[in-house]
C-alpha cells in the first residue's frame, strides 16, 4: 500500500467516524467553546465596566468627565457640583493647563479628572468646634503687588478661601482688582 492510498484511507475512516458521532463532537466543540470564552467575556466585560465613571450630567468619554462650560460657570461652582468641594477647582485647573482659570468661556469643554474630594465646602457640612458663631467681617485696601490668594493667605492662612473674599466682595475677575479698592474681608 502506497502512502498516498493510506492517507485516502484514514480520511475515509475519520469522515466515517465523524458521521457516526457528529453529534457528540458537536456537543464536544460547544463545551470546549464556552469553556475557553467564559473567562475571556466575564474580564472584557468588567473590563468595559470599570473604564466609565457615571455621571448624570457630564459626557464620559475613555474614563474622563467632559464638561462643558456654561454661561455663569466658575470652577469653584463646577467643583462643587461634581466632587461636593470647591477646593477641586486647583485640580481641575491643574489637570486642563489653564492659564487664566478664572475666566472660562461659555461652550469650552474641561475635563474633570478623577481626584479624591477635598473638604467639602458643599452639602451637609458638620461644625468642628462649640461655641456661638458670630459674623462680623473687616476692610482691606488692595497696596501694590498683591493679589487675592496673597490677601486670603493673610487673613485665612490658605489661599482657597480666597473664594470667600471673591463672593463677599462679587468680584467678576479676581485677576483684575485694582491697588486701592477697599476689600470685605468676611470671617
Amino acid at each position: 500500500m502506497s502512502p498516498k492510498t493510506k492517507i485516502v484511507n484514514y480520511q475515509i475512516e475519520l469522515s466515517a467516524l465523524l458521521k457516526n458521532k457528529k453529534k457528540y463532537f458537536l456537543l464536544g466543540l460547544c463545551v470546549f467553546l464556552a469553556i475557553f470564552s467564559l473567562p475571556t467575556f466575564k474580564l472584557l466585560n468588567k473590563l468595559d465596566n470599570s473604564a466609565k465613571i457615571k455621571t448624570p450630567k457630564n459626557k464620559v468619554v475613555d474614563s474622563k468627565v467632559i464638561y462643558e462650560v456654561k454661561e455663569g460657570d466658575f470652577l469653584w461652582k463646577i467643583a462643587e457640583d461634581y466632587y461636593g468641594s470647591g477646593f477641586n477647582a486647583y485640580d481641575i485647573a491643574i489637570y486642563n493647563k489653564l492659564q487664566e482659570p478664572y475666566s472660562l468661556v461659555t461652550g469650552n469643554k474641561l475635563i474633570l479628572p478623577h481626584v479624591t474630594p477635598k473638604e467639602a465646602t458643599k452639602g451637609e457640612i458638620s461644625a468642628t468646634s462649640s461655641g456661638q458663631v458670630k459674623y462680623f467681617s473687616q476692610t482691606y485696601i488692595i497696596q501694590p503687588g498683591d493679589d487675592l490668594c496673597q490677601i486670603a493667605i493673610r487673613f485665612y492662612g490658605d489661599c482657597n478661601n480666597a473664594y470667600r473674599i471673591i463672593q463677599a466682595n462679587n468680584i467678576l475677575n479676581p485677576d483684575l482688582v485694582e491697588v486701592g479698592t477697599i476689600l470685605q474681608i468676611p470671617r
